[in-house]
């Protein structure tokens, strides 16, 4: 199914996120030396992009779900934003580890939320929540080949 426009903005935030994972799993498998110095923008990173959109689903797209009756897809949801919260600041695990749980976690989250949370939400949602989401996260400017 078309994406809704008024979720394009969250989906296009997901196609970035999708390459930050994968950025997260390269730095992964980085010499040693690299590790805390790419760490530290990475997490900079998802600090200013990704706990955002986390925060729009929170405050805007989960209670709405939550109303309709989908309390088992919020659930995996939050728990899936806490645990790639506790991955980010959670320094028990040594980093190469956490970097690669995170990245792992990131993308399948992506690909969970494009497949169920969002096809669900643009069927069932009314249109008045679709159009707070849509105002938090405007869709990326259309690109014109040429």
């Amino acid at each position: 199914m078309m994406r809704d426009t008024r979720l394009r903005g969250l989906s296009a935030e997901h196609q970035d996120a999708l390459l930050f994972g994968r950025r997260l799993l390269e730095v992964s498998t980085a010499p040693e030396q690299e590790l805390n110095p790419a760490w530290e923008v990475l997490r900079r990173r998802f600090f200013a992009e990704v706990q955002p959109h986390f925060l729009t689903e929170e405050q805007e797209l989960l209670p709405a779900l939550e109303s309709l009756g989908e309390e088992a897809l919020v659930a995996r949801v939050w728990e899936d934003h806490e645990a790639l919260r506790a991955l980010v600041t959670d320094e028990a695990e040594p980093l190469r580890i956490r970097l690669e749980k995170l990245g792992l976690r990131l993308i399948a989250h992506v690909r969970f939320e494009e497949a169920q949370v969002f096809e669900l939400a643009q069927r069932r949602l009314p249109p008045e929540v679709l159009e707070r989401i849509a105002r938090r996260t405007p869709p990326p400017p259309t690109r014109t080949v040429g």
